[in-house]
């Protein structure tokens, strides 16, 4: 009932309560009319006074709730969402076509974890020729650790392209009597975080979000993706482990030339802390800020969906299937505890974190399980294809109910049994285009000596050695409030075809 409903009822009550009936029969004494008339209404007024007063305070206080459940999921302040940058890495791709956005990715991931576990370790000086002078200089001086101190864990949480530009050449100057000549850089995000420890001390976790910063030279063409190893980005051979000189032992190239490919120029560390939060009790249902912001999407998407579907007839009925065999998948390992369930379902850069995060739960003695998982939409966002990959980003919004226990009492610390929660995501799905040409002789990651090649992982150390050819894989996880590129839906744009 609304206010004014209510209002109208608690004045009516008041009414019959206080006025007395117009008509009234004599009595046999000669006094006023029935009296049992007027008691039975001033006990219904009461009643009816008394009921409508209970009523409004509930309502009221149902009202307050929801106001203070909503005031919590309030969408923060929309902000001008960044282009995606398509059009640049096509522009990229029309100079150098095994360009491919997701390998640029893949390679700055495994380098910055490689640098990471490296800091403050004589391996640092295997890593010299993807840095500058200058910014080599500055991790061995800048390490985040006291001697005796060792990083592991390192994870990636979140990366991505954010600006790939060109630089156009200039003249010999005074102070560089040598032309420069053009260049792309490349600018990229990357929120990660590491294990941390140090001799006496147990172990702390921290995080970082830092911006790097590569170039090369405009005419220098792109290897084919990979894993990431520390090898020649001339010819692919590896480095040596015991003695770096200035150039390949393999093919000559020197390190310090502008050949060599994309190396790091700048390092911009945004942030440090802990990114640990501690869990919550809820009692009430959650809605992530991200749920109800508008969809984004790539301009492209249709022209792009349309390309797929002349080759594919049924891609939206298979993506749509993996998505759901992913969600399934993930969900079921990460409640059993399972990462190396999650191998054939995500790529070895989510894994990753994946494994860091449950190795969190497990230090602070605790479990969290999610329960009653549903899927509520799917949604195209994004479909890139190159030479070497095909990517397609799904929105996907869904629910669950989320708890976190202590593992030795079953107390719960945090989430709710009984609340839902309501979370949307960007979920990234990869596939090779073809399969690669012969396996690898060794393990890029570890060295291992590998036989016949069964298997798409290292049996050794368990780094994935290639993607299966046409198997869509989930390479990227998102949270939609940190999902920025692209451009807002507009209501009534025939939105429905995106639909999975």
């Amino acid at each position: 009932m609304n206010r004014q409903g209510t209002l109208w009822l608690l004045a009516t009550a008041v009414i019959l309560w206080v006025i007395p009936p117009a008509t009234a029969d004599a009595s046999p004494d000669g006094g006023a009319g029935c009296g049992g008339y007027d008691d039975m209404i001033a006990i219904v007024g009461f009643v009816l006074f008394i009921g409508t007063g209970f009523i409004f305070g509930l309502i009221d206080e149902r009202k307050r709730k929801r106001l203070d459940a909503e005031m919590k999921v309030t969408v923060p302040e929309e902000t001008v969402p960044e282009a995606f940058i398509d059009a640049q890495v096509e522009a990229l791709q029309q100079e150098d076509p095994g360009f491919s956005r997701i390998a640029m990715l893949d390679f700055v991931y495994g380098l910055w974890q490689e640098t990471l576990h490296q800091m403050g370790q004589p391996g640092l000086d295997r890593l010299r020729p993807f840095y500058s002078p200058e910014m080599m200089r500055l991790l061995r001086e800048d390490s985040p650790m006291s001697a005796g101190s060792r990083i592991s864990n390192v994870v990636v949480r979140g990366i991505r392209l954010v600006k790939l530009v060109r630089l156009e050449g200039e003249p010999p100057r005074e102070d560089l009597p040598g032309e420069t000549p053009a260049r792309m850089r490349a600018l990229i995000h990357l929120d990660t975080s590491w294990r941390l420890k140090s001799q006496g001390e147990p172990a702390t976790y921290h995080g970082q979000l830092v911006t790097v910063e590569f170039e090369r030279p405009v005419g220098v063409r792109s290897r084919p993706p990979g894993p990431f190893a520390v090898t020649c980005q001339a010819c692919g051979a590896p480095m040596p482990h015991e003695r770096l000189g200035e150039s390949c032992d393999h093919c000559g190239q020197g390190y310090g030339s502008d050949l060599f490919n994309w190396r790091c120029t700048e390092i911009l560390r945004v942030t440090d802390d802990a990114p640990w939060l501690a869990a919550e009790i809820v009692y009430r249902p959650v809605v992530d800020p991200g749920f109800t912001l508008p969809a984004r999407f790539s301009p492209s998407l249709a022209k792009r969906l349309a390309e797929l579907e002349r080759e594919e007839p049924d891609f939206r009925r298979q993506l749509r299937a993996r998505t759901i065999e992913v969600f399934d998948g993930l969900f079921t390992c990460w409640n059993n505890d399972d990462t190396e369930g999650m191998r054939p379902l995500v790529g070895e850069r989510l894994l990753g974190t994946y494994q860091y995060r449950l190795g969190g739960y497990r230090l602070r003695g605790q479990k969290n399980r999610m329960a009653d998982l549903q899927i509520l939409s799917m949604e195209l966002s994004r479909i890139e294809r190159d030479r070497h990959l095909d990517s397609v980003t799904v929105r996907l919004r869904a629910s669950c109910l989320e708890t976190t226990a202590i593992i030795s009492t079953g107390k719960l610390v945090g989430g709710s049994d009984r609340h839902p929660h309501r979370f949307c995501e960007y979920w990234t799905f990869t596939r090779q285009r073809e399969a690669p040409a012969a396996p690898p002789a060794s393990c890029p990651k570890c060295g291992a000596g590998l036989g016949p090649v069964e298997e798409a992982s290292c049996p050794h150390c368990g780094s994935r050695l290639y993607a299966v050819s046409g198997q869509w894989e989930l390479a990227f996880s998102e949270q939609a409030d940190s999902y920025l590129q692209g451009q807002p839906r507009v209501p009534g744009d025939g939105s429905s075809w995106r639909r999975l």
